[in-house]
């Protein structure tokens, strides 16, 4: 298992994405296997190669290191070189703060909490914790790993939608009935958008406006039969 940076380079125009893992294998073939089913987190590459089409890209291998701190370090100094010239990359975001994950270190957490009692979080550590992400944006593709990572998952703890809205837009005169949930997945329109606009954040997002808003069983109480 051989762990450095990877890029994935567009051959027509040279374009590239660059990325690092500690596992090259397992992560380039993720990638490619995310672009064939048309599911990958970055819009830009997605589009380029729906366009171009996979014999028009190439998987290579820019740097071989070993240890988390080359690892975030090198990234970080071919995200610098990709920021200064943003044309060229299909990368939305030039941080490589974010920690890698591997299995082995699944394995380990795993091993470790093993028979080891779980407490609630301590108020001041809460407050910490709190206070280190107020502020915190995620950027587009961020939010796609997480979605993506959650797939398949259920979330029995969940609340149930309560609320039923009716939003109009300004550009098309369409008008919308029915839950935030049902809003999104018919305009493919992110959750945190619409609660900006749910919540008075935004007067407007996509040309929608919020007209009215009622709970589900007022709505349902007065439906005929």
């Amino acid at each position: 298992m051989s762990s450095g940076i990877y890029k994935i380079i567009n051959k027509i125009n040279g374009k590239y994405y660059v990325g690092r893992s500690s596992n090259l294998t397992k992560r380039l073939t993720k990638h490619k296997r995310l672009l064939k089913t048309n599911t990958h987190f970055n819009d830009h590459l997605q589009n380029a190669w729906n366009k171009y089409g996979e014999q028009n890209f190439e998987f290579v291998i820019a740097e071989r290191m070993s240890g988390p701190k080359a690892l975030i370090d090198t990234e970080q100094r071919h995200l610098d070189i990709a920021k200064s010239n943003p044309c060229e990359c299909y990368n939305q975001m030039f941080t490589a703060e974010t920690i890698e994950v591997t299995e082995e270190m699944k394995r380990k957490i795993s091993a470790t909490l093993k028979g080891v009692p779980h407490f609630p979080m301590r108020k001041e550590t809460s407050k910490l914790l709190g206070d280190i992400n107020r502020g915190k944006r995620l950027t587009i593709e961020h939010r796609k790993k997480i979605k993506l990572a959650n797939t398949g998952r259920k979330f029995p703890n969940r609340a149930k939608e309560s609320a039923f809205y009716k939003l109009q837009n300004s550009f098309t005169n369409e008008l919308f009935e029915g839950t935030r949930t049902d809003f999104c997945h018919q305009f493919q329109i992110p959750s945190s958008r619409i609660s900006d606009l749910l919540y008075g954040r935004r007067p407007r997002v996509r040309g929608w406006t919020l007209l009215t808003t009622s709970c589900i069983s007022d709505t349902l109480s007065h439906t005929p039969l």
